[in-house]
């Protein structure tokens, strides 16, 4: 445990400020706390505090050991992970597609273009529109979580998204993708 403190004043105009630094190093990490005093020439004191924490490594020099965990509690949290992110998918609101009327039409083009079955893939894009740079682009668009495969629920979002914050009009692209890709 080691303590230094740093301090200074300044006079701005009618205000006075003080800084000062506190660092301890506790179990091999550094916590710097930055305490900042202003003093209004009203007679208010505002006070602002930030806290900073790095890790040093312990006092061997070694980093800590990541597999404190046991697999199974891996395996239980990435569980409880994908449980609460299907309540939030299940609550996800395609309003805006079902309003343009176009959620069907978009799930069967979907499906279409899925020839793998197992979510649309660069290969299924660029069979369909016979362009890599194009079936790049619709890829990088389409797959939010970035396993290089546009699942249909992403496939659903990007178009709620286009309809909700962009103002598409989803019957023209739907469409367009149907003289395209069929």
């Amino acid at each position: 445990y080691q303590r230094r403190v740093r301090g200074r004043a300044t006079t701005m105009s009618e205000e006075r400020v003080e800084v000062t630094t506190t660092v301890k190093n506790v179990g091999g990490n550094r916590i710097e706390e930055t305490t900042t005093k202003t003093y209004h020439e009203d007679g208010s004191v505002e006070t602002v505090i930030s806290t900073k924490s790095t890790f040093q490594g312990s006092p061997e020099g070694h980093s800590p050991r990541r597999s404190h965990m046991s697999p199974m509690s891996r395996d239980q949290m990435k569980a409880a992970l994908e449980a609460d992110l299907e309540q939030v998918d299940q609550g996800y609101n395609y309003a805006a597609l079902d309003e343009q009327g176009v959620r069907e039409d978009l799930t069967a083009i979907y499906h279409h273009l899925n020839r793998s079955g197992d979510g649309i893939s660069f290969r299924d894009l660029h069979a369909a529109v016979h362009s890599r740079m194009l079936a790049k682009k619709l890829l990088i668009q389409h797959d939010i979580d970035g396993d290089k495969k546009v699942s249909l629920k992403e496939w659903l979002a990007y178009y709620t998204e286009m309809a909700a914050n962009r103002g598409a009009n989803l019957q023209q692209m739907v469409k367009n993708m149907k003289a395209t890709y069929y």
